[in-house]
């Protein structure tokens, strides 16, 4: 069971993203122009409060430019 994110530091969240977006082959699939994750833009990105249907609709967005 996955622990609610708001005990995760923006760091702590980051971190598991970069290893995430590095390893089990992702690196390979990842945009080369997709920018790095760190704490600043975790901490901007939490404070819009999405709705899970607004981060599917996102990562919809990001699986089709990466596609292209």
């Amino acid at each position: 069971e996955m622990p609610p994110l708001d005990v995760l530091s923006d760091q702590e969240i980051a971190a598991v993203v970069t290893f995430v977006r590095n390893n089990w082959g992702n690196a390979s699939l990842r945009p080369t122009n997709m920018p790095a994750i760190d704490a600043a833009t975790v901490a901007v990105l939490r404070r819009k409060k999405l709705s899970p249907e607004q981060v599917y609709g996102d990562r919809q967005q990001l699986k089709a430019a990466a596609a292209k």
